[in-house]
């Protein structure tokens, strides 16, 4: 999983996020980012099958410009990872997210937020809340999740204005530069560990 916010990413410092990520995740590639627009910015979404070090120059074509981007490297878990649809970035309305990490009860948040499963991945549920909660309640909706979940995880979540970072037990480092800060589920060099359980980046 990795990750930036900011002005535009370096995109050397991306692919190195990147091909991090990817040693984790052989199964699917995938990122979500913010695209500038004259009637304002807006969410995109690309992903497929196979590893990401195939694809790292329509990473680098689709968000150079980008002010804010989220990329997972899925290792399957839950769902069937040939089926493009239970893969991450999963994109909801409003948010996309991509997470490292199992969420027992899945189903059962899902039903709370009267949310209708579209795939068998089990991200949904926190894809669920934060599509539920109104924006500027995003991070107490991540933090209300963390503490229902017992296992480690990290996720990112985006939207056309905000990525919302929520971390406990899982690895998940940052690298803050002049253009902005890099967040990867590997070490970058002259990376440093998130604050757990949780942080917000605007």
């Amino acid at each position: 999983m990795f990750g930036f916010v900011g002005e535009r990413p370096d995109p050397v410092l991306i692919r190195q996020a990147a091909l991090l990520a990817g040693t984790r995740g052989p199964h699917a590639w995938g990122w979500a980012w913010v695209e500038r627009a004259p009637e304002g910015p807006a969410l995109r979404v690309q992903r497929g099958l196979g590893l990401v070090r195939e694809h790292l120059e329509a990473l680098d074509a689709s968000t150079r410009e980008a002010p804010a981007l989220i990329g997972p490297c899925r290792l399957a878990t839950s769902g069937d990872w040939r089926r493009e649809d239970n893969n991450q970035p999963l994109l909801g309305p409003r948010w996309a997210v991509a997470h490292n990490g199992t969420v027992p009860g899945a189903g059962v948040i899902m039903a709370e937020q009267g949310w209708k499963p579209q795939t068998e991945n089990d991200s949904e549920a926190l894809l669920a809340v934060f599509e539920r909660a109104r924006e500027e309640a995003a991070m107490t909706a991540g933090l209300e999740v963390l503490g229902r979940v017992a296992t480690p995880l990290a996720a990112l979540f985006l939207c056309p204005r905000a990525l919302v970072v929520v971390r406990r037990g899982h690895p998940l480092w940052e690298v803050s530069r002049e253009e902005g800060t890099y967040f990867c589920s590997r070490r970058l060099e002259g990376a440093r560990p998130m604050p757990q359980p949780a942080a917000t980046r605007y």
